[in-house]
């Protein structure tokens, strides 16, 4: 099983995006492709810069009309942030299509127990093989921790996973008066914590309570 990948900080994001923008953007696909809890939910940061990439380039378009401005230089930086923004709206798109496919293999593995692979094939309108593929990619990313593919079995085994416990509803059980299953605003995947207690989602990493 691959290690789960380190995402940089959002600090030394920032940093790079003053001194040298490139490596900003760089760093800042690297952080939503690694970070459980940024590919969820942070496709609209880079579709957000990806359109001002675009806007400096059309701004860059217009000076294209002023005598004075460097043609050679102006064209550079069109093609420059034309293709940047266009590259980050591509990512940012790909982006939302994972996060929104990585919920779905969570809403169907964890809150409706499903662990055979052609029945969760069948749900997401998947192929076997592409269907295998998708939940280890998961399992690498650490969205299912300590979890398997049983290819003899045809399923996923879940272990270290604490949400086993029959739901009444799709927010709140009472398991014994101190605790209480949530489901994660994120990823929508059921978790059980002690109430009054703020964690973090055992499969996202996003904070709950």
């Amino acid at each position: 099983m691959e290690k789960v990948k380190k995402s940089p900080s959002w600090v030394a994001i920032v940093l790079w995006f003053i001194f040298f923008w490139p490596v900003g953007v760089y760093l800042l696909i690297k952080k939503v492709t690694n970070d459980k809890s940024a590919a969820m939910h942070n496709s609209k940061v880079l579709l957000g810069i990806g359109i001002f990439f675009l806007f400096c380039a059309f701004v860059m378009i217009t000076q294209l009309f002023d005598s004075s401005s460097d043609t050679s230089s102006t064209l550079s930086g069109v093609l420059f942030y034309g293709a940047g923004g266009g590259g980050l709206i591509y990512a940012a798109k790909r982006l939302k299509d994972t996060g929104e496919r990585y919920k779905k293999f969570i809403d169907i593995v964890i809150n409706q127990r499903q662990t055979t692979i052609d029945n969760i094939a069948s749900q997401m309108g998947l192929g076997y093989d592409e269907t295998v593929n998708g939940l280890q990619k998961m399992i690498d990313k650490g969205y299912f921790n300590g979890a398997y593919i049983d290819q003899g079995n045809h399923e996923i085994v879940l272990l270290n996973i604490s949400n086993n416990q029959p739901m009444v509803n799709d927010h709140i059980t009472n398991v014994n008066a101190q605790q209480r299953t949530v489901k994660c605003p994120n990823c929508g995947g059921n978790n059980i914590i002690y109430v009054g207690q703020v964690a973090e989602c055992e499969f996202c990493g996003s904070p709950i309570e």
